[in-house]
């Protein structure tokens, strides 16, 4: 794990490179070479969950759980970041 120190932008004003500080010291690695953790800090504000999104949960474990019948009343079901799940 690292911590990102910079966000380095090209000419266009996009992102294309980082600095990162690991224990070792820091090093600089292009954007897509990164992949973003979901981790929350205490100072950062935590998403909230609506009661839409609370209900696709229950939906989806009740779903997946084989209590929804013959499977119709299937809802799409998305991750935090919207990615959507495949129910098996």
């Amino acid at each position: 794990m690292v911590v990102v120190e910079e966000l380095i932008h090209d000419t266009d004003g996009e992102v294309h490179l980082v600095n990162l500080r690991t224990t070792s010291g820091v090093i600089h690695k292009p954007i897509q070479k990164i992949c973003p953790l979901e981790i929350y800090d205490e100072g950062i504000a935590k998403p909230v969950r609506t009661s839409a999104q609370v209900e696709q949960e229950r939906t989806a474990i009740a779903v997946s759980q084989g209590k929804e019948g013959n499977g119709q009343n299937r809802a799409e079901v998305q991750t935090r970041c919207g990615r959507k799940v495949k129910l098996s």
